[in-house]
């Protein structure tokens, strides 16, 4: 229900935002609004018996359909990760410092096409792919450094001569394209028209003199440059697997099935197993422990019983956090967005609530 509520609010948002020009627009992608106001409240879950559940990677938006007409559209993925004290610190402080803790290994998820269901997590053919469930991040530290770099970078003079050669392009932009390229040792420029001619019969035959072979010299050059310093926080633990099985070339099945489970991990160490029913793990009592909301509300998500997290958490002395990848778009079409806002975050569950703020990073094309 609450899922389902966060989602309409953000609907009924939309509809009445005002976009008509484009100070209308900014304001809008800069503001917070009640769909990503009310993220941290689909994550920390009470059911109709008031058993209480927590929400793992997730995806949520207002609405994919007939953005031609309603233009707008608010979208969060929710990566849901088990790490030591010490790491959710370190993501915490990016985060505080408004640098982004969103990367390629960190926005991605554990996934799998070769292991069928009853086969995860005992199988031995989950051993290599378990591996893959630690990923190792690198985060922004907000600092740079000055370096220094060789970097290869092509002879445009054959190419600067034929375009002299043939009157194309102005000679500013020539000489830009030129640089010292055109000077040999002597340094004297190539200037006359029987040095374009050697060289555009150079250009043309692909050769050069710089070798026996006809192969140009690679040229290099020294590059200063602003880096920014990033660090390593060790390996952290996707809290969520997906086995995704595609459809037969034989039309044996005629749908892609996905099921989203918990970790291999949290389901070794707390002894969860499924009964009768795919996609549902119970206790050692017997009791639903955690199970994927697709199955039963259509929502993209797997939820865990909130007593067995916290035991999880007691065991293997880790937290739960949320790295939270978000935007606001301005539609021109169905594909085509005009204008848009990055938005990130990192959640931090504390055995009772859940911490942080999303914030703006960026506005774009506008």
């Amino acid at each position: 229900k609450a899922m389902t509520e966060h989602k309409a609010g953000g609907i009924e948002e939309n509809k009445t935002a005002d976009i008509s020009d484009v100070n209308a627009q900014r304001e809008w992608l800069k503001e917070l609004g009640v769909f990503f106001r009310g993220l941290k409240e689909t994550l920390l879950l009470t059911d109709d018996s008031g058993v209480q559940w927590i929400c793992l990677t997730k995806y949520c938006d207002t609405g994919r359909k007939d953005l031609n007409i309603e233009k707008l559209l608010v979208w969060s993925w929710l990566y849901a990760y088990f790490v030591t004290p010490d790491q959710a610190e370190e993501l915490c402080k990016c985060a505080d410092k408004g640098l982004s803790v969103i990367t390629n290994e960190t926005a991605s998820h554990h996934e799998t096409y070769a292991v069928f269901n009853r086969e995860y997590p005992w199988s031995p053919s989950c051993r290599d792919f378990e591996e893959y469930a630690w990923v190792n991040p690198e985060i922004k530290t907000g600092d740079f450094e000055t370096v220094t770099e060789t970097v290869q970078v092509p002879d445009m003079s054959r190419l600067e001569a034929l375009l002299r050669k043939y009157g194309i392009g102005d000679d500013e932009a020539l000489d830009e394209l030129d640089g010292s390229d055109n000077i040999d040792e002597e340094n004297e420029t190539i200037n006359n028209e029987d040095d374009i001619e050697e060289q555009d019969d150079a250009f043309e035959s692909n050769g050069t003199d710089d070798d026996a072979s006809g192969i140009p010299a690679i040229q290099y050059k020294e590059v200063t440059h602003e880096k920014e310093i990033k660090k390593e926080i060790g390996s952290i633990l996707h809290a969520t697997t997906d086995l995704l099985w595609e459809e037969e070339y034989d039309a044996t099945k005629e749908e892609a099935i996905s099921r989203s489970l918990p970790c291999a991990r949290l389901i070794n160490v707390m002894g969860l197993r499924q009964l009768k029913s795919d996609g549902f793990f119970y206790d050692a009592d017997g009791r639903l422990a955690a199970f994927d909301t697709d199955l039963t509300q259509k929502v993209n998500s797997v939820v865990v019983r909130k007593d067995i997290l916290d035991m999880f958490l007691i065991k293997t002395g880790m937290k739960l956090v949320w790295l939270v990848d978000a935007e606001k778009e301005i539609h021109v079409g169905d594909y085509s967005i005009s204008a848009w806002s990055e938005w990130e975050a990192v959640y931090v569950y504390d055995g009772k609530d859940i911490a942080g703020e999303i914030n703006l990073l960026r506005l774009n094309n506008i």
